[in-house]
């Protein structure tokens, strides 16, 4: 209790001096812009999660002309759309009729439109004369391509003007829409999960990214192996008497006073060559795990596994071992040049000693 009590006073005070202050703006803005980008749009209308990839609309007391399915999942792909005649309270169908469909793709999702075909449209008004002593409702049956989930935002029903005014045009949305979802489970989500807008962010924008990144890397291990090599033929290749004169070329344009600022000068050129080759050993890895990560976030996004594109899937794979290697391979050479080049610079400072 004691410690609670000293650590936030030692925090007011830090506050009122107004050191913490401006990590207290960054932090709350942060926060707010955050939490506005994740739960304002959805809040007070809530898009519907389903799990899996098919639902029913009901009940639909007339025959539709046509129902309108808008989703923000980009990639969702319709496998089967069908118009049902259901008895009220049992499970079984009494007929069942195939929609059209037309698919709207947008930057927000896709929107889809299931309309009654000419043919169908008899059938339908037989089929209700048929069982007219029978309780029954329609219901619109919708699957799709398998995905982990399915996000509906809105479903508009129109119906035929025979049909007016007994049955109007309906919008359904939010939890009016929640309600009329029959599926294995529907969820009313008030807020968007952050893990779905990055994976979309990742996968649109990393076979770009990723192939300018791998090329970076390619030319830092150029650079790298240069760097090994020089090294290398300095220490084993290259006798005292050519090592002395490239290093009076290297020491030409610094006022040297003494054998002690020569070594300086050489213990400076050491360092900045190390530094570059430490940052070439820590980058090179780390980017190439970074690219390995988004690359199978991209090959295992659910639009891959809705369309079936084992092309993007495979193509994302390589990109994620291409990087691991480059990545690695950087980090080795790296690590040979830092070790060749402590070398080197040994060597010329034992010959300046003597």
């Amino acid at each position: 209790m004691a410690f609670s009590i000293r650590t936030l006073s030692v925090l007011w005070a830090q506050l009122k001096s107004r050191r913490v202050w401006p990590f207290i703006c960054f932090l709350g803005g942060g926060v707010a812009a955050i939490g506005a980008w994740l739960f304002v749009p959805a809040a007070w209308n809530p898009y519907m999660r389903i799990a899996g990839s098919q639902f029913t609309i009901v009940p639909i007391a007339c025959a539709p002309q046509a129902v309108t399915v808008e989703t923000t999942t980009p990639y969702a792909v319709v496998n089967l759309a069908r118009l049902e005649l259901q008895a009220v309270g049992e499970s079984r169908l009494l007929a069942a009729y195939p929609l059209d469909r037309a698919a709207h793709r947008t930057e927000e999702g896709v929107s889809f439109s299931f309309t009654v075909p000419q043919p169908s449209i008899g059938q339908i008004a037989d089929a209700v004369k048929r069982f007219e002593k029978q309780s029954k409702t329609f219901g619109a049956h919708v699957e799709f391509a398998r995905v982990p989930s399915l996000d509906l935002t809105k479903v508009n029903i129109t119906y035929p003007e025979a049909s007016k005014p007994t049955c109007m045009d309906e919008e359904l949305e939010g939890d009016a829409l929640a309600k009329r979802l029959r599926a294995a489970n529907v969820r009313p989500m008030r807020y968007f999960l952050i893990q779905d807008k990055l994976s979309d962010f990742v996968f649109r924008g990393n076979e770009l990214v990723g192939n300018v990144l791998v090329s970076g890397l390619v030319l830092m291990f150029l650079w790298v192996l240069l760097s090994l090599g020089d090294a290398f033929r300095s220490i084993y290749l290259v006798s005292d008497a050519g090592l002395r004169k490239q290093m009076h070329t290297e020491l030409r344009g610094a006022s040297l006073s003494g054998e002690s600022q020569a070594l300086e000068v050489l213990q400076q050129q050491y360092s900045a060559k190390y530094q570059k080759l430490a940052f070439a050993r820590v980058f090179a890895p780390a980017m190439g795990f970074l690219l390995t990560v988004s690359s199978l976030i991209a090959g295992l996004h659910p639009s891959t596994t809705a369309s079936q594109d084992m092309f993007r899937f495979v193509s994302s794979l390589q990109l994620a071992l291409v990087a691991t290697f480059m990545g690695l391979l950087v980090r080795l050479v790296a690590e040979l040049a830092v070790r060749y080049h402590r070398e080197l610079a040994q060597r010329k400072a034992d010959l300046l000693a003597k």
